[in-house]
């Protein structure tokens, strides 16, 4: 889908499990197999590398969105039944860090980021886990994100305005990065906010495990460790990002690079590891 879209999302497609290759959806039709394939079946899978931060992508009519209305197949193609999901589910909430903004390079919008190398993705992969990146750019607990996204409690749950999440979608793990943009409030304001924002989401996910990352600028840690302290859940972890990352490992001072996110990516897999004595499928290297 195209229509009302400003700014075109792009997405990879991964063909029978070859390289990514790289698209924008700038066409209600894509072409995903210009040659002749052999064999008689085969697997497509498609993700999001970014939608822009900057238009809107809350209130429809959306600007910013990937809007997938179907296949077109040849003359007597079927497609089969996906094969079991993955047991393990993981959810990640953040910011454009989460988003992989400017992950590639300085060069706003799509063209310099990319989810799939974000930490949040690596993370995933490494526990052969189903997961959800949610990641709105400018986005904090009380601060307002970009495209007219809300503030994060109130649009937890939400894919956008009028559209709630899946709700069948029951994570295990859930990891918290947020604090980055609510740097402009106090401690006074941001404390209480925190608390009720993990609260919510421990009472949408009674059983799931919940980090809370020290954001990676450390912006906001005493209070989020405050936090975890007080809600006093042996689930609900605190997780110290300290030496993570250092100045190099930035692409403007803010925003991680794709080899920052691979650092920070390897240190969150050994948390969740540690704690949930979850099997690491996939090691990064």
């Amino acid at each position: 889908g195209t229509k009302g879209i400003t700014s075109p999302a792009q997405i990879y497609a991964i063909l029978d499990g070859a390289l990514p290759a790289s698209y924008k959806i700038d066409s209600e039709v894509i072409d995903f197999t210009p040659r002749l394939l052999s064999g008689d079946q085969h697997s497509l899978e498609i993700d999001v590398k970014d939608v822009d931060e900057k238009p809107n992508r809350w209130k429809p009519p959306l600007e910013a969105a990937v809007i997938f209305k179907g296949l077109i197949l040849d003359v007597g193609a079927k497609t089969l039944s996906l094969p079991a999901p993955p047991k393990l589910k993981m959810e990640f909430y953040g910011d454009s860090i989460t988003q992989g903004i400017l992950l590639l390079s300085k060069t706003p919008g799509p063209d310099g980021s990319d989810a799939t190398q974000d930490y949040a993705f690596l993370t995933a992969r490494a526990f052969d886990a189903l997961h959800n990146q949610v990641g709105f750019g400018r986005q904090g607990v009380l601060r307002e994100g970009f495209g007219e996204v809300p503030p994060a409690p109130q649009s937890f749950g939400w894919n956008y305005q009028g559209s709630r999440a899946d709700r069948s979608f029951v994570p295990d793990v859930v990891v918290v990065n947020h604090g980055t943009n609510d740097l402009i409030y106090s401690s006074e304001k941001f404390l209480p906010a925190y608390h009720d924002y993990i609260k919510l989401m421990r009472q949408a996910y009674p059983r799931a495990f919940i980090f809370c990352l020290r954001p990676f600028g450390g912006y906001h840690e005493a209070e989020i460790k405050s936090v975890v302290e007080s809600l006093a859940d042996t689930k609900i972890i605190y997780v110290d990002t300290t030496r993570w990352l250092v100045e190099s490992d930035y692409t403007d001072g803010m925003h991680p690079s794709a080899s920052g996110h691979f650092k920070a990516a390897r240190e969150l897999i050994r948390a969740i590891a540690t704690k949930t004595h979850r099997k690491v499928v996939n090691p990064i290297e």
